[in-house]
């Protein structure tokens, strides 16, 4: 299970005089985190990347719209110019999704509750792409499964019958359990794109968290229309 933010570099510089003085009173302790959504706010910078863990951060912050969700506009003031990637992996709800932004702009945003989508934004990225075209090579090897789909799909066209295609392709594995055979067989699509663009923007991967020296808040909830990450962040940087 995983719920967070990572961030290919550090914050602006912050003045303190900018900040909620009694929030940069909230009480922290530095150490690390036992697992990868933590209850409390957690934060954590290594080698010029920022990683920001709270349970439930995405759920309540996402969006269809091309528009930036408050959190998005937080995280884009604190950390212009940079590759942001919002993720949740939650196997005890069913719940996948994940907000890719580059330079303040939302470029993909797309949550699965209980293997229904039902929030998709924004074109494939590099590694969907290499993923359609797994499938794809599926329908050639098996032309009777493509046939199949498109009775239930009808008219279908362009991006939106890729987007299909990768959702009968996480179907597929999850009904067949076939081993070592594609491109992906360990979790769905969705959990794939977040795992390789984690690694991507923050140059680590998820063991490598649990070596981290953190920054703990006291601090289990934040609302967005009022609250903001830079006091926290500012108290992180110490």
């Amino acid at each position: 299970m995983i719920c967070g933010i990572v961030v290919d570099s550090l914050p602006k510089r912050i003045e303190s005089s900018t900040l909620d003085q009694t929030k940069l009173k909230t009480k922290y302790v530095k150490g690390k985190i036992k697992n990868l959504s933590p209850k409390e706010l957690s934060i954590a910078f290594k080698n010029g990347k920022t990683f920001i863990f709270l349970d439930g951060i995405f759920m309540k912050n996402i969006s269809e719209d091309s528009g930036l969700t408050d959190l998005e506009k937080d995280l884009n003031d604190i950390f212009p110019n940079s590759n942001i990637l919002i993720a949740v992996i939650n196997d005890s709800v069913d719940f996948t999704g994940y907000s890719y932004l580059i330079n303040g702009i939302k470029i993909r945003t797309k949550a699965v509750v209980k293997n229904q989508e039902f929030l998709d934004y924004g074109e494939l990225s590099d590694i969907e792409h290499d993923m359609l075209k797994e499938i794809k090579q599926v329908f050639v090897e098996q032309p009777h499964r493509l046939s199949i789909l498109k009775l239930v799909i009808g008219e279908v066209q362009g991006l939106a019958l890729d987007k299909t295609y990768l959702r009968y392709r996480d179907t597929m594995f999850k009904r067949k359990n076939i081993e070592k055979e594609y491109f992906y067989l360990d979790g769905s699509s969705d959990q794939y794109f977040i795992e390789k663009y984690f690694s991507r923007i923050g140059d680590c991967n998820y063991i490598d968290l649990e070596t981290f020296e953190w920054t703990i808040f006291q601090r289990r909830k934040l609302n967005f229309k009022k609250d903001s990450l830079k006091e926290f962040i500012y108290l992180a940087q110490g």
